[in-house]
């Protein structure tokens, strides 16, 4: 009966001695997360090392990957538009014009084409002249023909008739989905002499001149009088087999003579 007491009571002393206070457990795992955050750090420098080496190959410097945060030059997306609908706006607003009987009075309607063809094709200047931007499909695109003159006359126009400004309001660049889109008017074509074809979706201030030209030549092939004579975004245009009569009101020839 002795014996057993006496080892009973050995084998509780030496079980309390194996076990461990709250405090020693407190520390074993605040060792045991540093050894966590340690090791963890190791393996990210690791990872990244090889990153950096994939990536840069032949190249240790420190500054590598931080070359990946430089500014970089935007290639803008070129997002086509047509300038007809100035020429329909115009046509709207003579029309209303015409039902108050004169009660509303507008401005020539061949002067008040060629004041707001020269405004939007400013405004195309302008949006490409602020926007830090690689041109793309340049050989696509019209070269804007916008002078000094042009821009100062653009800034000074004050009022623009509601239909109008809608339209010249709606033409800016665009940002979707870390995209950039730049408002641009498709070139026009070029026939066999090389000479550009007249293209109802795209008449500026800066090529009416040819345009109305090449429209009252009855040289200009058929087939391309037709075709823009069926889609004339030009307000007051007169026609006969669709050869434009009248190009001298569309366009004062001797100011450029």
């Amino acid at each position: 009966m002795d014996n057993f007491t006496e080892q009973n009571t050995s084998n509780q002393r030496g079980g309390g001695r194996n076990r461990q206070s709250k405090g020693r457990k407190v520390y074993q795992r605040g060792r045991v997360a540093t050894m966590r955050v340690a090791k963890g750090e190791a393996v990210v420098r690791d990872l990244r090392d090889k990153i950096r080496d994939t990536l840069f190959v032949g190249s240790h410097e420190d500054d590598a990957l931080a070359r990946l945060s430089e500014q970089q030059t935007l290639k803008a997306i070129t997002l086509s538009i047509t300038t007809r609908g100035i020429g329909l706006g115009i046509c709207h607003l003579t029309y209303i014009s015409i039902s108050y009987h004169d009660t509303i009075r507008i401005p020539n309607i061949y002067a008040m084409y060629r004041v707001f063809l020269g405004l939007l094709e400013a405004k195309l200047e302008a949006i490409k002249t602020d926007l830090p931007i690689v041109p793309r499909h340049t050989e696509h695109t019209q070269a804007l023909g916008v002078t000094s003159d042009m821009l100062r006359a653009a800034q000074s126009i004050t009022i623009v008739p509601e239909p109008i400004r809608k339209i010249i309001n709606a033409i800016g660049y665009v940002k979707y989905e870390e995209k950039l889109y730049v408002p641009a008017v498709a070139n026009r074509p070029v026939d066999r002499q090389g000479n550009p074809v007249p293209r109802p979706e795209s008449v500026l201030l800066s090529t009416l001149r040819a345009t109305v030209v090449a429209l009252a030549d009855q040289q200009t092939p058929q087939n391309i009088r037709r075709r823009f004579h069926d889609n004339s975004p030009i307000p007051g245009a007169i026609w006969n087999n669709d050869v434009l009569m009248n190009p001298n009101d569309i366009f004062f020839f001797f100011f450029f003579n």
